[in-house]
């Protein structure tokens, strides 16, 4: 097929016609085929368009190297095209596709900067403002506003292409987040989520610029804005700023008494009166606040666990929950007699001490707890409390088992009669309980691994003369094995593992930070198995 112009691109090549050709690999047909597709960009017809960028999709993704440097000038100028200084002025006003091109320009230059980033340097000067401009005036658009979030994560993913986009995104954003009722709640949101985009990656001298253009702000939301996602990307990005610039940041300028303003908005975020979704990200905002800054809060520490009991009685949100017990937990790793002083002195509205309403709820909710990290974290909590020989544990009562289980279906004329019956047991009663059904999760849950495991390779068989041979009693060796392999399964990422990082606001430098962390490598049933010996004791 002999092709010399777009129009005979539309007449004689299909999207299978170029799959064909993509599996010849020879270069200079490549090179000559994509720019042809260039041409097609041109404003000819919007269906010649749609085709050309359909195509430009399939060779970028499929041969970038040397598609790329061909295709990125095209797809660049055609993306200033689209986005001139009136809302798509490159494309004809009755163009039906203007956002249909929108969104496929969008997609193939950022495929096009994922597989040739090398490249992407020439290119950011002329689509970053285009594309942040796009961005402000379709963020409610479900398309278009993720397509060009995700070009611009592109971009800042490139550590060449870093510096130049932080310069053209700052002013906007900070500008949106410097008046922030005249905006939408969802272009203040989308506005914070960017700057932390852009404050991720940078290094500590470019975070010392975005702190002081846009820590101000972002405090002054913490403080005093209304909506649940602001609030949430507010705590986001403060929690971003202590990893990114660790204890330094406290005291970079731009932003008077750094420590007293984070503490402001983390007792604000603790109001009981917010929704539990604003305020989901504040445990991890406050452990950020303990490892960078332990020793000046340890003044301030009751009044913030004050501030913790209360928000944890009034939360129900699983996250929110889960994300102040690993607060009370790693402050049990680190000093298990102060905290339960300080909380056993602390008495709430009701009448009952801090150290009471802690342990019902994390009793009630530790079930709940997402990600083998946090697991790991609260069950070894649990166990240290239940060695624990603080005076004060033994007067707490927590809930036990259900009284009316018997009664039938509950339905809801029945609920509204008469509540749930609870028994009430002691605190390690109940703690026994907990830390029985972890091991037994983890148990079962490695015996189903070892089924696969025999399926795969050795056999029962061949255990049994090992042991015979001289090693250990069957018993303590199967429970040494499963141990074992339940920790090594434990560690693994599956992907029930990653959407609960996700759901529990795992970034992927916290994430990094708990690989490292001696916590995970604790064995559950291990630590389990070594509670029930010293209470025995």
């Amino acid at each position: 097929m002999l092709l010399s112009s777009p129009q005979d691109l539309a007449s004689g090549v299909t999207l299978t016609d170029v799959k064909q050709l993509l599996g010849i690999n020879l270069p200079c047909w490549l090179a000559e085929f994509g720019r042809l597709l260039s041409k097609a960009l041109d404003p000819i017809s919007w269906g010649l368009r749609m085709e050309a960028l359909k195509c430009m999709m399939l060779m970028v993704t499929g041969f970038s190297k040397l598609c790329a440097p061909h295709i990125g000038p095209a797809l660049t100028a055609a993306w200033q095209r689209a986005t001139a200084a009136a809302p798509y002025d490159g494309l004809h006003a009755n163009d039906g596709g203007a956002d249909e091109i929108l969104h496929l320009v969008l997609e193939t230059l950022t495929a096009a900067l994922t597989a040739a980033p090398e490249a992407a340097v020439q290119w950011e000067p002329l689509i970053s403002e285009p594309t942040l401009r796009v961005w402000v005036a379709n963020v409610s658009d479900p398309l278009l506003s993720v397509d060009s979030r995700e070009l611009l994560e592109a971009l800042a993913a490139i550590p060449a292409c870093l510096p130049s986009l932080q310069a053209r995104m700052l002013p906007t954003l900070c500008g949106i987040l410097a008046a922030p009722h005249q905006h939408s709640p969802i272009l203040v949101d989308g506005a914070v989520e960017l700057v932390t985009l852009a404050l991720a990656p940078s290094p500590p001298d470019a975070a010392q610029h975005i702190h002081a253009a846009a820590s101000p702000a972002i405090l002054q939301l913490a403080m005093g804005h209304d909506d649940a996602e602001v609030l949430r990307s507010a705590t986001a990005y403060l929690r971003t700023l202590l990893q990114v610039g660790g204890s330094a940041a406290l005291g970079w300028p731009g932003v008077p008494d750094c420590l007293a303003a984070l503490l402001a908005a983390v007792q604000r975020l603790l109001s009981p009166e917010l929704e539990d979704r604003a305020c989901s990200l504040v445990g991890a905002l406050i452990l950020e606040l303990l490892r960078h800054a332990g020793p000046q809060m340890a003044p301030l520490l009751p009044g913030l666990l004050s501030a913790l009991a209360y928000k944890l009685i009034a939360a129900e949100d699983s996250a929110m929950v889960q994300s102040l017990l690993c607060v009370l937990a790693q402050l049990l790793h680190a000093d298990q007699q102060q905290l339960l002083d300080c909380l056993a002195g602390i008495q709430l509205s009701d009448g009952c001490s801090a150290l009471e309403a802690c342990m019902r709820k994390w009793c009630e909710r530790q079930i709940e707890v997402r990600t083998a990290y946090d697991i790991r974290l609260t069950t070894a909590a649990l166990a240290a409390l239940l060695t624990s020989s603080h005076p004060a544990l033994d007067s707490v009562q927590v809930k036990g088992k259900r009284l009316d289980t018997e009664s039938g279906v509950r339905t809801r004329a029945r609920a509204r009669a008469q509540a749930e019956q609870w028994s009430s047991v002691p605190l390690r009663v109940r703690i026994v309980m907990l830390l029985t059904d972890a091991f037994i999760e983890a148990t079962t849950q490695d015996e189903a691994s070892e089924d696969e495991w025999e399926e795969a390779g050795g056999s029962e068989e061949e255990e049994q003369d090992s042991e015979q041979a001289g090693g250990p009693s069957p018993a303590l060796g199967s429970l040494r094995s499963t141990m074992r392999r339940f920790a090594e399964a434990y560690q693994e990422d599956g992907g029930f593992d990653a959407e609960d990082l996700v759901l529990s606001g795992v970034d992927a430098r916290e994430a990094a930070r708990r690989a490292a962390d001696p916590i995970q490598a604790i064995d559950i049933p291990a630590i389990v198995c070594e509670a029930f010996q010293r209470g025995c004791t």
